[in-house]
């Protein structure tokens, strides 16, 4: 691989990892994947907080440090696929500022002790020999490492959890990459070039 990219989700709160994988590239998908995987072992989260990555971002009102929805998403256009998948489960996405870095202390801490713990420890032939290393440290992690700004296990703080259940959500249509297309009027319609036909 010319590179790799690790996509993790941590609880604010705990500093458990929730969900983390190693991918060949940074993409929508992949960040679904890993949202998808976090909300399917812990629960729905009240609110994502991420960077600002085109893959996320957000609409702000000059000078605040809220976030705002525009009104293109307060219409029903959502502005990426992420956020239209956070929206039908009712996780309310928080996006920092440029060039904050403070925003991303706790995270950026955590990637570093990954480098210095993980990576410099482990070696793997293929992206799933690496994972499967990776969710092992993880389930370590979680469940052994002692925090220095917590004082305790990650998971020993999750009891109660504020993470509320799935309730029959399909994840499977809500995490999908979804595009609209126009139906004619022999019912059919064009994607990339293929003409599809729904049957009537």
């Amino acid at each position: 691989y010319h590179r790799i990219y690790l996509v993790l989700i941590v609880d604010d709160f705990s500093r458990a990892i929730l969900a983390a994988r190693f991918f060949d590239s940074d993409s929508t998908y992949n960040n679904m994947l890993v949202l998808r995987e976090a909300i399917e072992k812990y629960g729905i989260f009240p609110i994502l907080y991420s960077d600002n990555d085109s893959k996320f971002k957000l609409i702000r009102y000059e000078g605040s440090r809220f976030f705002t929805y525009s009104e293109e998403t307060l219409s029903g256009e959502v502005i990426t696929e992420i956020h239209r998948a956070l929206l039908e489960l009712g996780i309310t996405l928080i996006t920092h500022f440029p060039g904050n870095a403070r925003a991303k202390g706790k995270i950026e801490r955590l990637f570093r002790f990954i480098q210095e713990r993980f990576i410099s420890e482990h070696r793997a032939s293929n992206l799933d020999e690496l994972n499967a290393q990776l969710q092992e440290w993880v389930n370590w992690y979680n469940n052994h490492h002692i925090n220095r700004d917590t004082g305790c296990i990650p998971l020993s703080r999750c009891t109660p959890s504020a993470l509320r259940p799935l309730d029959g959500a399909n994840l499977d249509d809500i995490f999908s990459l979804k595009e609209e297309r126009k139906v004619g009027r022999d019912n059919s319609f064009n994607l990339d070039g293929v003409t599809y036909t729904i049957p009537r």
